[in-house]
């Protein structure tokens, strides 16, 4: 039988004990033997009653919390990157368009295929239906049909690159991308932009105000604020009206499907009257061309 531990109590006057004191089965009176206290920590032993003993268990306290501060988290960098996957994704962006959908860079089987949100772990031409921005759900071969059938393009913050996830993603790709994307955007004027994922928008705002976006800046999903509107020109443009919505990729569990449209929903009650002017003026240009 394994010795048990139990703290001696201490004569009237003396001295509180420290230690515990180690009780040897079978040596008769069972005489304690005293035990020195391990002073290198602070953790005390739960004491085993004796059998029959009404002597409540103690509980062991918990174990010195380290004082050492966390390892900064490592930032990728382009030497670490693994090699670039196939990448035959293009953009479908045009003038006058509506929308212009962001995402963050092409996943493997859109590089592969060529088409947005190819995966079919992802949720993005679902929520695109269900949200009421699309009258029915597309597949991914129609992303570029969505330009002529109502309006909506498609791009990316950093479009040449295809990768497994954003872990491969580096600060130098995401300035460079938010750099070009304003271009783009200043170029093609746009009515408005879907940001497709807070860490987007996120690194939208560090290029354009220098920083990370805290708390304090109150980030919530949906129309954002002026000064942040993607393509803005100061003099010229106001830029496109910039909408976040929570990301589609299947790796993500942050919303349920739910919450995840009932995010995406107030774009669709933006974009459905205007979507069914630009059916119905295609329409008509259809007929004045076949009457012509």
């Amino acid at each position: 039988m394994p010795p048990r531990l139990r703290k001696p109590r201490p004569a009237s006057g003396a001295e509180p004990v420290t230690g515990f004191e180690e009780v040897v089965p079978g040596s008769g009176s069972e005489a304690p033997v005293p035990v020195v206290a391990n002073a290198s920590t602070e953790q005390e032993y739960a004491v085993q009653p004796e059998p029959g003993s009404n002597q409540k268990r103690k509980r062991a306290a918990k174990a010195p919390v380290s004082m050492e501060p966390k390892k900064a988290r490592l930032e990728p960098t382009a030497s670490m990157r693994a090699t670039p996957a196939q990448n035959n994704l293009k953009d479908s962006i045009r003038e006058g368009l509506i929308l212009i959908s962001i995402g963050l860079n092409p996943g493997i089987m859109t590089g592969k295929t060529g088409h947005a949100y190819a995966h079919p772990s992802n949720r993005y031409w679902p929520t695109l239906y269900a949200s009421g921005i699309t009258p029915v759900q597309h597949k991914p071969a129609e992303t570029h049909s969505l330009m002529d059938m109502y309006g909506i393009g498609h791009t990316n913050i950093i479009p040449n690159l295809a990768t497994i996830g954003g872990n491969d993603l580096t600060k130098e790709d995401y300035m460079a991308g938010a750099k070009v994307l304003d271009e783009k955007i200043e170029q093609l004027r746009p009515q408005a932009v879907m940001i497709v994922g807070k860490g987007i928008w996120e690194e939208w705002f560090r290029y354009k105000k220098g920083r990370k976006m805290t708390k304090k800046d109150g980030f919530e999903y949906g129309w954002q604020d002026p000064d942040l509107w993607i393509g803005k020109k100061e003099g010229e443009w106001e830029g496109a009206r910039s909408f976040v919505v929570t990301t589609t990729s299947g790796l993500s569990s942050s919303h349920t499907k739910e919450e995840r449209i009932a995010i995406w929903k107030p774009m669709g009650d933006w974009f459905t009257p205007k979507r069914d002017e630009w059916i119905k003026k295609r329409e008509e240009q259809k007929e004045q061309a076949a009457e012509g």
